[in-house]
Order: structure tokens, then C-alpha cells, then sequence
């Protein structure tokens, strides 16, 4: 499968539970970034090869990449005491 059509499938599956994500969190009272972390943790547990790597030492661009994109995904959650 091209690189291009499977990150367009990921982005789209992302975007799309997105609608849902506020919803889930309420039922279950878990953050949505929890959710996000976990699928990564699953995307790079199940395909290994057709990721970068996010060791920085082996690519930095992409750990970097990476690291600010879990840190959009965290600034968008709401923080409740």
C-alpha cells in the first residue's frame, strides 16, 4: 500500500473519532489524549517497518515531529480539580 493513502486513511480515521472522542470521555472519564497515545502505542507496535523510528538518537526530525504533536494533542484536553 502507497505511504500517502495509508497516512490519508490514518489522518481521516483520526479526524473522524474525533467527533466521538468528547463523548467517550465523559462515559468512561478518561482524557481523549490517553486514547491517541494508546493508538500510537498500537500503530508502532503492530507496524514497526512502515513507521520512522521515534528513538532520537536514530532520527531526530521525526522524535521532535512527534513530540510536538503529543503536545498539541495534550493542550487540547481539559484539565478538571
Amino acid at each position: 500500500m502507497d505511504t500517502f493513502i495509508l497516512l490519508l486513511a490514518v489522518v481521516g480515521l483520526a479526524v473522524f473519532i474525533m467527533d466521538w472522542m468528547p463523548t467517550v470521555s465523559k462515559v468512561t472519564g478518561v482524557s481523549y489524549s490517553v486514547f491517541y497515545t494508546a493508538g500510537g502505542f498500537l500503530l508502532y507496535a503492530l507496524l514497526p517497518e512502515h513507521l520512522p523510528s521515534p528513538l532520537p538518537r536514530e532520527n531526530e526530525s521525526a522524535a521532535l515531529h512527534l513530540t510536538e504533536l503529543h503536545v498539541q494533542v495534550g493542550s487540547c484536553t481539559e484539565i478538571r480539580l
